[in-house]
């Protein structure tokens, strides 16, 4: 065969070659194919998360040093603050970057990237030091703990972030909002006015959720809310150890991992872990400031941080209420200094948290909406219904007696894996409040920090307990947990005052330090073989796809994905009976209190003006959660009617809870 003839010959068997085995395995899909991606996702997740948090430590240590006095702290103080100053920076300017179509992922990823890179050039020997000075100390200290405490804490954050990497498909509010909202800011590249009233809740951790949404990394913001769990943690033991000693540190430690709910709510996109740690900062801050009044850079500190706090829920008023009358109370009688550290404090505190405020007066005009002044979509018919009045437990006496028990066994709770705090607090209760007891009359040395601690503990139950009186919808052990965390230190410290009850025959520190052990190896294994159910490593690197976890651990939300996917891709979604609207890429309408038809119905007196409305509005299509029908809130009439909507409609598909309608 001539040569030229076999080089044609042996081009065309390559190309022969390379088409076969192309679409071999095209068809046949190797399992590997996919964990490449998944591990190239799983790596840019966790990579992301890493960025932003040593960027937001290199800018804190930055902030410091220029504004704050970097030496007026200590190195695990520095630490801890440093990283919650810069993550809090970063959410104010993931939101403005956001909202102001700057929230392209390259130019977020650059930015990250530049503030990494400028800080860390100037302070990697001091964050290196304050790093090797901390642990070091936390070394020494735990000659003071038993050694199931530093164990049974691995074991629970290691799990913890095993779960964090799985895609967030259970936590109900995640899915609601604290995804949804950031998502949609990176969409639409503004501030829409828009008929979802957590849209326009303080957003400081949403802001921070921007950089890894930019690149649909959604398990990423999971890890960072775990962070905050460590920072309150950490924040936690230190600030235990400056009033009572180690051995009170390592039991707030052993407290804080009792709670069963700790580790599921920190390996979720939420933001109550956040916002403990910004309050329990704030009153570090502050408490340094009663104590010494001349350290304004402590109030200033304090503001800022009581800025962030303000900037991620509404139900933490009673923090920055609380400052401001021990504020007054602490300077009354200086009433020229009162009012300069009063602008100190409210200045720094407005700054850094009334971009939130400033944006509903902007867009909505009231600067709380929906609440006290309501605003557009809000009347009195939606605010009825989402306060859910008269549910509450009542002034029953006998409720109110016990209501720290039924808090405790989580009976009516309304989120129950969200707020489950464990038996030690109740517990602990006598001898905790024997402790506080012996504070107050022995004028600790400490009794400034303690004593704004326990203002703070006690007045944010007393105002959950309000509420809970007057709704069922407040009863959420997950809204204590400032409060509760907050006092740590003194169930710590009564822990460890355990010892002087000992008789002869009985020691009790070593009994209830074995049954507590018990107790959260309990907690510990039933979350750890939770974690092994969802086995979320393998859907973290690609083994399995994301639509089957789904379908295994939330298969109504599955079903809302498919349904709405056999939209067309310029849909307009309307959703009644169904809160959740993260995943669907399509423009939604979601129904966060389940009153949409009911809330339609009262300003419509017919289905035909109702569907005019709809389609004047631009919805296209609507999908029907069915389950909620018949209900105790739905009578006859509602549920006629609705049904007449139905026959109005066209129905396009249909899974076990849900019903796609196509708007004629």
């Amino acid at each position: 065969m001539r040569p030229k003839n076999r080089f044609f010959i042996a081009i065309f068997f390559i190309f022969w070659l390379t088409v076969l085995l192309a679409a071999f395995f095209i068809v046949q899909k190797p399992v590997w194919g996919n964990v490449i991606d998944g591990l190239g996702r799983l790596t840019g997740t966790i990579s992301i998360w890493l960025l932003f948090v040593f960027s937001s430590a290199g800018l804190g240590y930055f902030i410091f040093g220029k504004f704050i006095k970097i030496d007026l702290v200590s190195a695990y103080q520095r630490i801890i603050f440093s990283i919650g100053l810069g993550m809090g920076v970063l959410g104010l300017l993931g939101f403005i970057l956001a909202v102001t179509g700057l929230g392209n992922k390259w130019f977020l990823l650059a930015m990250l990237v530049i503030v990494f890179y400028l800080t860390w050039r100037k302070y990697t020997l001091l964050i290196k030091q304050d790093f090797q000075s901390s642990f070091e100390i936390l070394i020494c200290s735990k000659k003071y703990a038993p050694r199931w405490i530093p164990v049974f804490f691995i074991i629970i954050f290691s799990f913890s972030f095993l779960l964090a990497l799985a895609p967030p498909i259970e936590a109900f509010d995640g899915l609601l909002y604290h995804l949804t909202v950031p998502a949609w800011w990176l969409r639409d590249g503004s501030v829409q006015l828009v008929d979802l009233h957590p849209y326009w809740y303080p957003s400081l951790l949403e802001g921070m959720f921007v950089f890894p949404l930019a690149f649909n990394l959604d398990s990423a913001p999971q890890l960072i809310h775990m962070t905050f769990a460590l920072l309150t943690l950490s924040l936690l033991f230190g600030w235990t150890q400056e009033l009572f000693g180690f051995r009170s540190a390592w039991w707030s430690v052993a407290m804080f991992i009792s709670m069963p709910s700790i580790p599921w709510v920190s390996a979720w996109a939420y933001t109550d872990l956040g916002l403990t740690f910004y309050s329990l900062v704030t009153l570090f801050a502050f408490s340094k400031w009663i104590k010494d009044i001349s350290h304004t850079r402590w109030l200033i500190l304090a503001g800022i941080f009581c800025g962030f706090t303000v900037g991620i829920k509404y139900t933490i008023f009673s923090l920055p209420i609380l400052t401001c009358l021990l504020l007054f109370w602490r300077l009354k009688h200086e009433i020229r200094k009162l009012m300069q550290n009063a602008i100190y404090f409210v200045g720094a505190a407005m700054l850094v948290g009334g971009i939130w405020y400033l944006r509903n007066l902007i867009w909505t005009g009231n600067p709380f909406y929906p609440f006290v002044f309501g605003g557009p979509y809000w009347d009195s018919f939606r605010a009825e219904w989402y306060a859910n009045a008269g549910t509450g437990i009542g002034f029953d006496f006998v409720k109110l007696l016990l209501l720290p028990f039924t808090t405790t066994l989580g009976l009516y709770d309304e989120t129950f894996f969200d707020g489950r705090m464990g038996p030690f607090y109740i517990i602990l209760l006598p001898v905790f409040l024997l402790g506080v007891w012996r504070i107050y009359k022995n004028q600790h040395r400490k009794k400034y920090e303690a004593m704004v601690l326990i203002l703070f503990g006690f007045l944010s139950m007393f105002v959950w307990t309000i509420g809970v009186i007057q709704t069922k919808n407040l009863v959420q052990t997950r809204l204590l947990f400032p409060a509760l965390i907050a006092l740590l230190p003194f169930f710590g410290k009564s822990i460890s005052q355990l010892k002087s009850l000992d008789t002869p025959s009985i020691r009790l520190q070593f009994v209830f330090s074995t049954l507590m052990a018990l107790s959260i190896f309990v907690f510990t294994l039933d979350f750890i073989l939770l974690v092994f159910t969802r086995n979320p490593i393998i859907v973290a690197i690609g083994a399995e796809t994301r639509e089957a976890y789904t379908q295994r651990f939330n298969p109504t939300y599955a079903q809302l994905l498919l349904l709405a996917e056999k939209t067309p891709s310029d849909a307009y979604i309307y959703l009644i009976n169904e809160p959740r609207a993260y995943g669907i890429n399509r423009f939604v309408v979601a129904d966060p209190n389940n009153d949409h038809i009911a809330h339609s119905f009262y300003l419509y007196t017919t289905n035909e003006e109702l569907l005019s409305v709809w389609k004047q509005a631009g919805y296209t299509h609507v999908i029907v959660r069915m389950y909620e029908f018949g209900s105790e809130r739905e009578n006859q009439h509602l549920s006629q009617r609705f049904d007449a909507l139905r026959q109005m409609l066209i129905e396009m598909d249909k899974t076990e809870e849900y019903i796609l309608y196509q708007i004629p």
